[in-house]
């Protein structure tokens, strides 16, 4: 089978922050890091995808790491989640896999799809 498309994606991290006080539009750069609410992080992020001549797809998506900070309390640093990979079997936290298979249907005489 020839391969059509092959995508492979790695992202290191992805952050994001938020916060309880209100936003100026005119002034997003400087926040005031007393309002920052919940910290989030996804790290090691890998996305692969293949698409065959004969329409098949395969595809693979795992992420390693996922932590949130708690910033509420007092402004100290409540980690509320907090998942590792298993490190010893070398598993992600999450890995999903997928297949899916092109199959043509087969047209009788009249043109009608047998199932």
């Amino acid at each position: 089978m020839a391969l059509n498309i092959q995508l492979d994606f790695q992202i290191k991290r992805i952050s994001l922050t938020l916060y309880l006080d209100e936003i100026d539009l005119k002034n997003i750069i400087s926040r005031d890091e007393n309002h920052k609410f919940i910290y989030f992080t996804i790290e090691s992020i890998q996305f692969k995808f293949k698409q065959l001549s004969n329409l098949n797809y395969e595809g693979i998506f795992q992420i390693e790491r996922l932590f949130a900070d708690d910033f509420r309390e007092n402004n100290s640093i409540s980690r509320f989640i907090n998942k590792n990979s298993n490190s010893q079997q070398k598993t992600p936290l999450i890995h999903i896999n997928f297949n899916l298979k092109h199959h043509k249907k087969p047209f009788n005489r009249k043109g009608i799809i047998i199932i």
